[in-house]
């Protein structure tokens, strides 16, 4: 019997020598407790490995999150997971808080492994994102196609812990430099460089977002060539006192603009017209201009008067009215016109000068150049408006320097400044004090609905608005 009994002694031995050399496997977790920290909207990554210490693979029969408080934990990595000998692995999971507090997950992992069951705690304390924004409007002003142009803006992180921020805009024209996300330390800041490349001249808007993960922080207005709704100190690129889209037809040359002074130069001086009221231009309507080789508008030269239509050289010579109206250097067949300026008096003022006469030029000297009675009107030294100011001193008949625009009454140093885009009081500034003034600096007027102007934290782009 006891033969007999030794048989199946020796078999079960033989069963645990192969047993013993098949080592069950055998894994370790670093800690039971993982502690996380995000802003509302975050998704933030982590992991919690696993190391194989001895033994045969193991596989990853199970992970499941169960949240306790919140929701905010999930699992995110493969499954069917298996680990060699000697081998770590890290499982992801995921923390994607929506709304502020303390959120507890519990995890559990099974293996085949001996031992191999894993509880682990997951606590999350979650805080929503407390950010500044200046300004909340960037106006680019004026920009040609083939120069962009490039404003930063400053974010502040007035919160506890870090964020990464994402900046996104709504119009490809507009975009953000540099790499993203955008790393935020707390009570710390960082300058966003946004930059606007035009593909024509058009007027453009866009919004700039801010966002951490799924939850928008704050919103930036973007606009550009946007000259009748944007900031006048912007458009008025030759600080004349006008911007391109109130009248200022060449905002690069200050000596150019709709007050400015008519010269035989072939410009215009905004009115549509070149050089009208000078030698170069036909005035009086005749076909003439006074200019002796060429007129701007096409007319032939040769006038002797170009304030009157009847005097021009195709005119027939009338007899007895002082005029040389054929303007062939003759006065009545015959009266005297000492100067040769196709006047004789009394209607020339002055027969000794072929500068003054009926129909000359009116210039800056001090003397009565077209004998109508004044003297420098339409130079800069008279007020040519009335309203008590000419542009430059000595103003005549006791008028006071500086005006800006002496062919507008409403126009000069004590006028009222308006909101149209105009520099009414002659100061060098545009619209300021009136509703289209950005005066707290936050990008936005009155007029395009900042409801407190003083405040550059109050405004549509904040939201606080209504």
């Amino acid at each position: 019997m006891r033969s007999l009994l030794l048989i199946p002694l020796v078999m079960v031995a033989c069963k645990q020598d192969v047993t013993l050399s098949q080592v069950e496997a055998q894994l370790s977790l670093p800690s039971p407790l993982i502690d996380l920290s995000a802003a509302v909207g975050e998704r933030v990554l982590f992991t919690v490995p696993l190391e194989h210490l001895r033994g045969e693979t193991a596989e990853i029969l199970e992970i499941n999150v169960v949240n306790i408080q919140g929701t905010a934990f999930s699992y995110v990595g493969e499954t069917g997971l298996s680990l060699s000998a000697d081998e770590s692995l890290d499982l992801r999971f995921e923390y994607a808080p929506t709304e502020a507090g303390f959120d507890i997950g519990a995890i559990f992992i099974g293996t085949n492994a001996r031992g191999g069951n894993f509880d682990i705690t997951a606590r999350g304390r979650a805080a929503v994102p407390q950010v500044e924004v200046f300004p909340s409007a960037i106006d680019f002003g004026p920009v040609a196609v083939g120069e962009p142009r490039s404003v930063q803006i400053r974010v502040d992180n007035l919160g506890i812990d870090p964020i990464d921020i994402t900046a996104t805009t709504t119009d490809s024209r507009f975009g953000v430099v540099g790499a993203q996300p955008l790393t935020v330390a707390a009570g710390s800041f960082v300058t966003v460089p946004v930059s606007y490349t035009p593909i024509d001249s058009t007027t453009v808007s866009a919004v700039l977002d801010l966002s951490i993960g799924s939850e928008s922080l704050a919103a930036v207005q973007l606009r550009a060539n946007d000259c009748t709704h944007g900031d006048p100190t912007l458009y008025d690129e030759d600080a004349d006192g006008f911007t391109g889209c109130r009248g200022d037809c060449d905002d690069s040359n200050p000596l150019i603009n709709p007050s400015a002074l008519e010269l035989a130069n072939g410009i215009d001086d905004c009115d549509g017209t070149a050089d009208e009221g000078t030698t170069s231009f036909d005035d009086d309507g005749d076909g003439y201009c006074e200019a002796m080789l060429s007129c701007t508008d096409g007319a032939l030269i040769g006038d002797c008067n170009d304030g009157q239509a009847e005097m021009n050289p195709g005119a027939v010579e009338v007899d007895d009215n002082g005029l040389d109206d054929d303007c062939d250097g003759t006065v009545d067949l015959g009266a005297s016109d000492d100067d040769g300026d196709g006047a004789a008096p009394p209607l020339d003022c002055d027969d000794s000068n072929p500068a003054i006469g009926p129909g000359a030029p009116e210039v800056l000297d001090g003397v009565d150049n077209n004998c109508d009675g004044s003297i420098d009107e339409g130079t800069a030294v008279y007020d040519d408006d009335g309203d008590g100011y000419c542009e430059t001193a000595p103003c005549e008949n006791g008028a006071i320097p500086g005006d800006c625009d002496d062919t507008n009454a409403g126009t000069s140093p004590s006028a009222p400044e308006l909101p149209d885009w105009v520099d009414n009081n002659c100061d060098g500034a545009i619209d300021e004090g009136t509703v289209n003034e950005d005066a707290d600096g936050d990008g936005f007027s009155t007029a395009g609905g900042d409801c407190n102007d003083a405040d550059p934290l109050v405004n549509p782009a904040l939201g606080n608005c209504p």
